[in-house]
């Protein structure tokens, strides 16, 4: 499920009364409210900027105090659901008998609901949700939520579950920033994505002609660039790396397009640092 700017569609009154509901002081509720009530904006339309005008509602995404706000605010959805589960009206999923049930995560202002294929589930989640966005002044994204099915479900239950909800079937999983949602076995296949993109991307500049030191440029800042975000949250496998290297190796030693040169040295010793 995805959020339609959730921050801008926060209700400052449902945020006051809920930090007022969690025990806050009313004067720290009050200096929190002015710090998200104050601000003003203004549009520059054809070369002039307008007026200044206050908006009613919304807290600022640029502002380090809106993150958390906008937690506690989830919170209120996550504490729905636990209510529902408690009095039956869900119910999650569990791997074994000895894992905990898993029941939903929350990603920024995207979330994941785990159920059982049946209507009266997703009727329920769909009116609680309603009711979440009802009082928070959330809307939800249809176009870019969708709903996914094991292999054992019938192909009419899915359609029926997915017009309850309103979303559309998803075959298979997209990615999430950047990174795939949905793992296989292989974890070679899972990142050959990488792969792909840094190939799109050496094929691309093969068709110019480039100098040794625009070659390097070009190497240290955007291919090498490429799987960095992967890797600082996986392990990549040793063969992603090694393809990546071998590619890099043939694209700095090539000439011209479609002709390879003989590589001169080891890319063990070219990628050592200069230091």
């Amino acid at each position: 499920m995805d959020l339609k700017k959730a921050y801008d569609q926060v209700e400052w009154d449902f945020l006051e009364a809920y930090l007022l509901k969690l025990g806050f002081h009313l004067t720290w509720v009050r200096w929190i409210m002015q710090c998200i009530t104050m601000v003003s904006y203004n549009v520059k339309f054809n070369g002039e900027q307008l007026t200044y005008f206050h908006p009613t509602r919304g807290i600022r995404q640029s502002d380090p105090l809106s993150p958390y706000l906008f937690i506690l605010m989830a919170s209120v959805l996550s504490n729905l659901i636990n209510q529902a589960i408690h009095m039956g009206h869900l119910k999650g999923i569990q791997i074994n008998r000895w894992c905990p049930t898993l029941f939903h995560l929350f990603f920024v202002d995207d979330a994941i609901f785990f159920l059982d294929a049946k209507l009266q589930e997703c009727q329920n989640l769909a009116n609680l949700l309603n009711q979440y966005c009802l009082a928070m002044g959330q809307e939800i994204n249809w176009n870019k939520s969708g709903i996914y099915f094991s292999k054992m479900c019938p192909y009419a239950l899915q359609e029926n579950l997915a017009n309850a909800l309103r979303v559309q079937v998803l075959v298979k999983t997209e990615k999430y920033l950047g990174i795939p949602s949905n793992w296989g076995r292989s974890r070679k296949e899972v990142f050959a994505w990488i792969i792909g993109r840094v190939n799109q991307k050496l094929e691309g500049w093969k068709e110019h002609s480039i100098s040794k030191g625009g070659k390097e440029i070009l190497i240290k800042s955007i291919v090498q660039a490429m799987p960095q975000y992967a890797m600082a949250i996986f392990k990549l496998p040793a063969a992603i790396c090694i393809s990546i290297e071998k590619k890099i190796a043939r694209f700095w030693w090539q000439n011209e397009a479609k002709k390879s040169r003989i590589h001169w040295k080891r890319w063990d010793v070219l990628k050592m640092s200069k230091i």
